[in-house]
């Protein structure tokens, strides 16, 4: 597990994922994700890869956020392995990219009575901010 920023190296940031721990993952043969600048996606985990979260229905963890993308992987030829994937972290709301009506605050399917996309997030390891945090803000 690596660490992309510790907390002396901050400043300011405006940057979405100020500092976090990443893994190198597998994105999932077929997926193709596009995250533009400054943006992030959230991720579901199947089959031991990574899948973006589409839809809240799945029964098989494909709608269950368990880290984050940074960057744009396209897998649809066959699954993209040693790609970071961040599973804790400081991240800015407004930088969070979610599938049509999907919300930080819309409900997952399977989950406890009423956990939402932001509560599993933050029970992960996820701090999420509304505004760009400084260094003495932590």
């Amino acid at each position: 597990m690596g660490e992309l920023q510790t907390q002396a190296d901050i400043k300011l940031s405006t940057q979405p994922l100020v500092r976090g721990q990443y893994i190198e993952g597998t994105i999932k043969s077929g997926e193709n994700i596009t995250v533009d600048d400054n943006k992030l996606v959230i991720l579901g985990f199947v089959d031991n890869k990574y899948v973006e979260i589409k839809t809240l229905t799945g029964t098989d963890g494909s709608s269950r956020p368990v880290g984050i993308l940074a960057h744009t992987v396209d897998a649809s030829a066959g699954d993209k392995s040693g790609e970071v994937i961040y599973i804790a972290g400081d991240i800015q709301e407004d930088a969070i990219v979610l599938d049509g009506s999907l919300t930080l605050d819309s409900v997952l399917t399977g989950a406890p009575s009423g956990t939402t996309i932001r509560q599993e997030l933050k029970s992960n390891g996820f701090n999420i901010y509304k505004t760009q945090r400084t260094e003495r803000e932590y």
